[in-house]
């Protein structure tokens, strides 16, 4: 039987390399447009734009159901919930908008407005993830201050039980003198 740790640390490594994969496609596309290589409508930016706000909003989702939400199942359900459609759209807008056969009027100031709001939510899921990076860290110096105090207070007693020790030992060993 396949040990489930190793099947799930490389199937997660897999999805991560398929969403890499997506993003490089994604970067040559843009940079072969430079070019003249390929050619973008402006359906197509839209469906990016609306990908990456609804990709982003799902990880800021997460956040907030990872920070805030421990003690009440009702409401990390509704984010979870959130996140799922979130994400759905995402997919569904990358994958479905650009080969609708519609006109958006007005698509390339969606578009322009999807990809300022994607932007926005970017920077402000980067604050947030560096938010618990510091969290994580300051939470990892506290342990390492309260097992430096709780060494401290063993080290502490050890010595004083030696102390005491010493004592007895050199009290037996003055009796012994005077005798």
């Amino acid at each position: 039987m396949q040990d489930t740790k190793k099947f799930s640390t490389a199937r997660l490594s897999e999805i991560n390399f398929i969403v890499i994969m997506i993003g490089v496609t994604f970067m040559i596309i843009g940079i072969s447009s430079i070019f003249g290589i390929t050619v973008i409508n402006s359906m197509f930016v839209l469906a990016i734009s609306l990908s990456g706000t609804f990709f982003v909003l799902a990880d800021i989702v997460q956040y907030l159901s990872d920070t805030y939400s421990s003690n009440n199942s009702k409401v990390i359900k509704c984010l979870q919930f959130f996140k799922s459609i979130s994400l759905a759209l995402s997919i569904l807008s990358l994958l479905t908008l650009p080969f609708l056969n519609i006109q958006v009027k007005n698509a390339e100031i969606l578009a322009t407005a999807f990809s300022i709001i994607a932007i926005g939510l970017t920077i402000i899921n980067l604050s947030l993830n560096n938010k618990r990076m510091q969290n994580e860290i300051l939470e990892r110096v506290i342990t390492g201050w309260e097992k430096s105090d709780e060494q401290t207070e063993k080290a502490i007693k050890q010595a004083e039980d030696a102390n005491a020790l010493v004592e007895r030992v050199l009290d037996i060993l003055e009796k012994e003198k005077l005798k």
